[in-house]
């Protein structure tokens, strides 16, 4: 029986869109469900193990999938592996997601889906080419030559979007809605209309789910020691108006 995890870093062409690569064996997992907390990111799982049983918030219950791609959620999922476990779970920011996937990611909030919906056949030919690899960082480079090749050509995200993300990012969600919408110069709807397109949720809703990330990296970190009165202040979780 064998365990293994192993982390890298996406080429440099990829930064930004791709945030990182976890590679994983398990030939024996534990046969229970995991709570995989919400997430500001997208996912992409390249299984060539036995596949998962995945429960979303968007369905009663689970599906069974080999390979697949998560949207953002903003509510737990439930995973369990089917058996001998081997993957690479490639991590994507929303708007890498929206470039690589190539289909409005509100489509994917809170869904998982096979990889031939976003990747079609290129999806079941790039799993199969892992399956044939022996070494992680072959797998690792062979997923960034496939990343970098569907990145050739694929549709930019709005330039005012992925601004307005990366000024939430910055500011671990705590920017008001409207400070966005007055550089901007856009209308509420506007923002609303495009955000759901290139990150899947709206404006504030997406907001808050960077607020509950943060709140949970000080968790991480160490930070329980703190009243929980104090960190729900500190990471923005009060009545506030976005």
């Amino acid at each position: 029986m064998g365990w293994k995890f192993v982390r890298a870093s996406p080429a440099p062409i990829l930064w930004g869109l791709v945030m990182d690569y976890r590679g994983f064996r398990d030939d024996a997992p534990p046969r229970s469900v995991q709570r995989e907390p919400a997430s500001p990111r997208a996912s992409l799982i390249l299984d060539i193990g036995s596949g998962w049983r995945v429960t979303t918030p968007a369905t009663e219950q689970g599906e069974r999938l080999g390979a697949f791609a998560v949207g953002i959620h903003d509510r737990p999922a439930l995973v369990e592996a089917a058996g001998p476990a081997l993957c690479v779970q490639v991590d994507l920011s929303p708007f890498g997601a929206r470039r690589l996937f190539g289909v409005p990611m509100h489509e994917l909030v809170d869904r998982a889906v096979s990889i031939e919906h976003v990747l079609g056949r290129t999806g079941a030919e790039l799993t199969e080419r892992l399956a044939e690899m022996q070494d992680w960082p072959g797998r690792f480079a062979c997923i960034d030559a496939e990343l970098e090749r569907r990145l050739d050509g694929a549709p930019v995200v709005s330039p005012e979007v992925e601004w307005a993300w990366r000024q939430l990012v910055n500011t671990s969600g705590a920017l008001p809605i409207g400070a966005l919408i007055d550089e901007l110069g856009w209308s509420r709807k506007r923002l609303v209309a495009r955000f759901r397109d290139g990150i899947g949720l709206a404006p504030k809703t997406a907001a808050r789910l960077l607020r509950f990330e943060a709140l949970r990296a000080r968790l991480q970190a160490g930070h329980a020691s703190i009243s929980w009165a104090r960190l729900a202040t500190e990471c923005g979780f009060f009545d506030q108006a976005q």
